[in-house]
């Protein structure tokens, strides 16, 4: 299930499929599909991950209320 764009030509989504990998968000690519390793457990370790990061200005917010970081 798509969750947020990375306006890079790409989304963000939760594998909703059933086994191991349930409920992880991961980067996929319509040219490329899938990054092989999901960078975040679940919702809420991506959503702690983006508070850090804003909170050690390893990230901002633009005016339009996109996130940006390296």
């Amino acid at each position: 299930m798509p969750v947020a764009t990375n306006h890079g030509g790409g989304n963000l989504l939760v594998d909703l499929r059933g086994g191991p990998r349930n409920g992880c968000v991961m980067e996929f690519y319509r040219d490329t599909g899938a990054l092989a390793q999901p960078p975040w457990a679940d919702v809420a370790d991506m959503l702690d991950d983006i508070a850090e990061r804003l909170e050690e200005d390893e990230a901002e917010l633009d005016d339009s209320g996109r996130i940006d970081w390296p």
